[in-house]
């Protein structure tokens, strides 16, 4: 790759631009990057990640991971290898000096914010979303507008069965993309959410596909990025620094890459303090590996086989083998520059290497001791059900009319008490007003009332997954009569 050609690159993509101007123009790209991290930072998503699982939910032991504390240290890996990369990058003369820390401070921020819109109880509350809206959205859509449910069509470009797409491919990726432009907003600027700059926005971005179009076998490809609510935003943000909308953007394998690192170990050493893991099998399970790498075969000899404290031993594994990871993440980005400048490349841990297998047997041995233990089962299955009956709860709010949600949008109590919608108008106030906000200001583009009740769901998945794991428990034991406190 030509170093002028790599330098233009990275002075186009690392942009300070924002979706509404800054208040204080003329701030360098770097403290452009040191507000994004702000943002996020000082967010209300980012604090209820303290009070939403990591692996178990409801936990009452601090020194167990939750979202917060994973993302924190998901953001520690991920600056280490964007530090190391850019040092590198920087005596090859391919990152231009005043960029180098803005490079690091956007994989940071991105790592901090990758998993803001997982809803309660993780992968079992998006499950549960998925699921209520391929059992339940086409019905409860038809009731809204009065057709008759017999009335059905298979094709997948039905405008009812786009609508739906969003929810039956509900994600905390896309989740987290629509909180950071849409829902969680800066002072009165309800439409720009948090206005981060369209690198930031792009550096997060795991998935590039909209839950509209079919997935590939391409990494970057397999899930939905966004949802089709906030396809807008992301085309301004790519045609800003003229970056192809279907290409992954370069900061965002490191994201990924830290992502990979820290919880693939961390998780395994939440079981060993839950003592649902024992170190010395663990340690049993990676010595049937046939490690082709000398590094990795010589740090299972060192520090765990031959020592009787297995704790302390994985301890010690798993600093070395994290400190060996961030290295050989930091020297594949560089390796491979040209193809991960062009959003072209594979994933930075190929399948073929050791540091891939090691990372794959790490979550094999949790998938297998770990997940399945009888304490993780019965609370994914509580948060699948409480999930899943918030949502049976809220349906009354998606099965109502256009005309009468609009009462409760407009809070007219003569008429809602006429309509005989004591219990929706009930419900209805229970919504977060920002929440409400984004729904009349993402109304005021839709010329017809069928597109009005996407917005509507949106609304009410936006409140639900919004919940901690604790406070949604405890609203499904209000709504549903079994507790009153």
């Amino acid at each position: 790759m030509e170093r002028g050609y790599s330098r233009k690159t990275y002075e186009r993509i690392l942009s300070g631009k924002r979706h509404s101007p800054t208040t204080r123009p003329g701030r360098t790209i770097g403290q452009e990057s040191e507000s994004d991290y702000s943002r996020i930072l000082y967010s209300s998503p980012f604090r209820r990640l303290q009070q939403k699982a990591q692996v178990f939910p409801l936990e009452d032991n601090a020194a167990v991971r939750s979202r917060m504390t994973h993302s924190l240290e998901v953001a520690e890996v991920g600056k280490r290898i964007a530090r190391m990369a850019s040092w590198q990058l920087l005596k090859k003369s391919e990152l231009p000096e005043e960029l180098q820390i803005p490079f690091v401070q956007f994989v940071e921020t991105a790592c901090l914010m990758h998993d803001l819109g997982n809803p309660p109880f993780g992968h079992f509350g998006e499950t549960a979303i998925q699921e209520w809206f391929r059992d339940n959205g086409m019905d409860t859509f038809k009731k809204s507008y009065g057709i008759p449910k017999h009335i059905f069509s298979s094709d997948e470009q039905d405008p009812i069965a786009l609508c739906l797409k969003d929810f039956e491919q509900f994600d905390g990726n896309p989740q987290g993309f629509r909180i950071v432009t849409k829902l969680q907003s800066i002072g009165d600027d309800s439409d720009s959410g948090l206005n981060l700059t369209h690198t930031q926005l792009l550096s997060s971005m795991k998935y590039t596909r909209c839950t509209d179009e079919k997935k590939t076998s391409v990494g970057h490809q397999k899930k939905a990025g966004f949802f089709q609510t906030e396809r807008d935003r992301v085309n301004e943000a790519c045609d800003s620094i003229a970056w192809p909308n279907e290409c992954r953007f370069p900061l965002a394998y490191l994201m990924e890459a830290a992502d990979d690192i820290a919880y693939c170990l961390s998780d395994i050493d939440d079981g060993i303090e839950k003592r649902l893991v024992a170190a010395n099998e663990l340690i049993a399970f990676l010595e049937k590996n046939r490690f082709k790498t000398d590094y990795i075969k010589n740090l299972i000899d060192k520090y765990v086989s031959n020592t009787t404290d297995t704790n302390r031993a994985f301890l010690n594994f798993k600093t070395r083998l994290t400190e060996h990871l961030i290295n050989h993440a930091a020297q594949a980005y560089v390796d491979g520059h040209k193809a991960y400048l062009s959003g072209a490349a594979g994933e930075i841990f190929a399948p073929e290497l050791d540091e891939t297998l090691v990372l794959r047997s790490m979550k094999d041995y949790a998938r297998e001791h770990l997940f399945r233990s009888d304490e993780v089962e019965r609370l994914e299955l509580t948060g699948y059900h409480v999930i899943f009956g918030l949502l049976n709860v809220y349906k009354r709010l998606l099965e109502c009319s256009f005309e009468n949600f609009q009462m409760l949008v407009t809070r007219e109590p003569k008429r809602i008490q006429g309509a005989g919608l004591d219990i929706e108008w009930r419900l209805y106030n229970r919504l977060p007003e920002k929440y409400v906000r984004c729904y009349v200001q993402m109304k005021k583009s839709v010329s017809t009332s069928l597109q009005e009740w996407p917005l509507r769901a949106h609304l009410v998945v936006d409140y639900i997954s919004g919940m901690t794991d604790q406070f949604a428990l405890t609203t499904f034991r209000e709504l549903t009569g079994i507790s009153l406190f």
